[in-house]
């Protein structure tokens, strides 16, 4: 059970505000000051200071709160992992970026529940940024993400190396069997929301070739996938996305890979969580679960 001084230090965190803190609590603002001063004297250093009339955090404030998270999230798995004792049910949180969560993560998850029937699963999908940030807030257990990851801040492994393909529709009139991507600067280009893994990785190839998304002729931004799909079908222009996100309409034939002689570009599919948690050898089994899946002879 965590310390009543931790539970309101992080409350305080939260709102920045001794007031709602103690509404959030049910318990008295005197009272709040109070676990906050023993938790000063303990530690010996101040947490917070009071910059222009607002609260905020010192740098042992930072400290403090970090650790205290991650021994609020050990709190939580530990009562889960009782729970699953007494009842045989086990609950995880997992997130997922758009591709991964829709085109990878449900057959994995199917593979899983085989192994593990009385498991209790929640799927989160959202672009990196914001799973990273649920990640350091405790609020899902690990992630599988197509976007930029600090290594130094993660226990990290590589699912996979992913193709990033530029693709449009089958009859589309591209000039010539191959092409350039300087080339394609003639085309409207269809493409996700600026926070989105596949924009990003997008971004950074573009600039590696002194480029950027306004050199195109025009441009249409989606944030959602199967209205972006369907809109590069109907002609209206091309796009890039990974390869797996289009397996299906590749095979169909209702869109085709564009041939760019000077486009060669993969990235790395990974799975994370946070580092030194006491259930580490779970989310390894999860990992693991995903590999024997990728693995799977067809």
């Amino acid at each position: 059970m965590l310390d009543i001084r931790i539970e309101t230090f992080l409350t305080v965190c939260e709102f920045m505000n001794y007031t709602k803190a103690a509404q959030r609590l049910n318990i008295t603002q005197p009272a709040v000051s109070y676990h906050i001063h023993t938790l000063e004297q303990e530690y010996g250093m101040k947490l917070f200071d009071l910059q222009d009339k607002k609260w905020v955090l010192t740098p042992a404030g930072q400290a403090v709160r970090s650790v205290a998270l991650t021994m609020k999230h050990h709190d939580s798995m530990l009562r889960m992992t009782l729970q699953r004792m007494k009842k045989n049910k086990e609950h995880i949180v997992i997130g997922a970026t758009l591709t991964i969560g829709i085109y990878l993560l449900p057959n994995i998850i199917a593979d899983f529940l085989q192994d593990n029937p009385s498991m209790q699963i929640q799927l989160i999908i959202a672009n990196t940024q914001e799973l990273l940030k649920k990640l350091d807030a405790k609020e899902i257990n690990f992630a599988f993400v197509e976007g930029l990851v600090p290594q130094n801040e993660y226990e990290t492994r590589v699912y996979s190396r992913e193709p990033f393909i530029g693709v449009c529709a089958a009859d589309y009139p591209l000039r010539g069997s191959f092409c350039y991507l300087e080339d394609l600067l003639e085309e409207r280009l269809l493409l996700r929301e600026q926070s989105s893994g596949s924009r990003r990785l997008l971004d950074r190839c573009l600039q590696r070739r002194n480029l950027q998304i306004s050199d195109f002729h025009s441009q249409m931004e989606i944030n959602n996938l199967d209205a972006l799909k369907h809109l590069t079908e109907r002609g209206c222009g091309i796009t890039f996305l990974f390869e797996r996100a289009v397996e299906e309409e590749l095979q169909r034939g209702t869109l085709k890979k564009i041939p760019i002689k000077d486009f060669s570009i993969a990235h790395d599919f990974t799975f994370l969580w946070e580092e030194g948690s006491a259930f580490s050898r779970h989310y390894e089994s999860f990992f693991q679960t995903a590999l024997n899946h990728k693995n799977k002879k067809p």
